[in-house]
């Protein structure tokens, strides 16, 4: 503070013990309430990680609003080419579109930001409001005070992006409530049954093949995707696409390209059933891998591969049937093939989704 010149100048450092700002006011020091000051960034977040690292672009243009802590609108900022928004009580300061002033914000009192829009921006293609990245260590629904410089501190509240925030005392300026956003996501779907062509009565010692779809029920395309089967006891892999190691088979080449939104696609898998089976047989299915983009570097291809659970739910499309064919050699006992019509859907959170073929003796 200069007392020469009745200017007061404040000063707030936050836990890293770096000062983060300085704002220059025009009153006498003993007349002056230090000034809040609550903002900072909307980026995208790239890598997916949760935290601003070097490089990742700012989202310009995003409107945030503050709200106090009942939901009623304050304020509302579109954030600037860098990303940043401010929103302060000070005074006698002019307004921008990313920075608003004069605001009746007080010390220790709850409020929220949340966005309200991504705006139109080219830098904000491709992102929806629900995209928000998750930062580790952080906590849904809990107060932030500010203690993280670069995470992303926001959770869908009804949603939309909410930082749910305490001010701290008079004089505090708080520059640490970032947004980060990680592009749509795929929403893969598997499902399993017999092959166009496919006889429904299938005889020991013969060949079965099966169609397992993919559907991308997502708002992005998927890459690359890997399927992997689980040969069960009773049945050897027969086909050349596929690449038994141990009692899983996987694609030699995964199903290349794009498969865009709303889009399937199939492909078909070959068992020999032995001349000794035995019912029931029940051949497993999932999901094993697949990425976002065409880029294996940038980050890891998103994988839900995981052994199948021992026991799991099948469901049948009819009941298990009996069947005889006479032949020349006389009486032969066939297995007819009943497919699983349940989807099974894919998401990070569960691990295995397999639709399930049950063969009765």
């Amino acid at each position: 503070m200069s007392l020469s010149t009745g200017a007061a100048q404040y000063y707030t450092v936050l836990g890293s013990g770096q000062k983060l700002s300085r704002i220059t006011g025009t009153d006498q020091v003993c007349d002056a309430v230090p000034p809040i000051e609550i903002g900072n960034r909307v980026w995208k977040d790239t890598n997916k990680n949760g935290i601003q690292d070097a490089g990742e672009p700012s989202l310009s243009g995003v409107t945030v609003e503050l709200r106090d802590a009942n939901g009623t609108l304050i304020a509302t900022a579109a954030t600037a080419a860098n990303g940043n928004y401010i929103f302060s009580n000070q005074p006698n300061l002019n307004d921008t579109p990313s920075q608003k002033y004069g605001l009746p914000i007080t010390q220790l009192t709850n409020y929220n930001l949340l966005i309200s829009s991504l705006g139109t921006d080219p830098s904000t293609a491709g992102l929806t409001l629900t995209g928000v990245t998750i930062a580790p260590g952080e906590t849904a629904g809990a107060t932030d005070t500010g203690t993280t410089l670069a995470n992303n501190d926001a959770f869908l509240v009804n949603g939309k992006p909410t930082i749910m925030l305490k001010t701290g005392i008079d004089g505090t300026i708080n520059h640490t409530f970032d947004f980060g956003f990680v592009g749509s996501t795929f929403d893969l779907a598997l499902t399993k049954k017999l092959a166009t062509g496919q006889a429904s009565v299938i005889r020991p010692g013969s060949t079965v093949t099966f169609s397992l779809s993919v559907i991308n029920q997502g708002t992005t395309p998927a890459y690359n995707i890997q399927l992997a089967d689980y040969i069960p006891a009773g049945m050897t892999l027969n086909d050349a696409n596929w690449t038994a190691n141990g009692s899983t088979a996987t694609l030699n080449t995964p199903i290349a390209g794009s498969l865009a939104a709303g889009s399937s696609t199939t492909v078909n898998i070959t068992f020999t059933v032995s001349s000794t089976a035995t019912g029931p047989i029940i051949n497993r299915a999932e999901i094993a891998s697949a990425d976002d983009d065409t880029n294996p570097n940038n980050t890891p291809p998103r994988t839900w591969i995981a052994n199948p659970t021992p026991t799991p739910a099948t469901t049948q499309a009819e009941p298990p049937t009996r069947a005889a064919t006479i032949a020349s050699m006389g009486m032969e006992r066939v297995r007819r093939a009943i497919p699983t019509p349940q989807r099974m859907r894919m998401t990070p959170t569960r691990p295995s989704f397999m639709c399930s073929l049950v063969c009765w003796a």
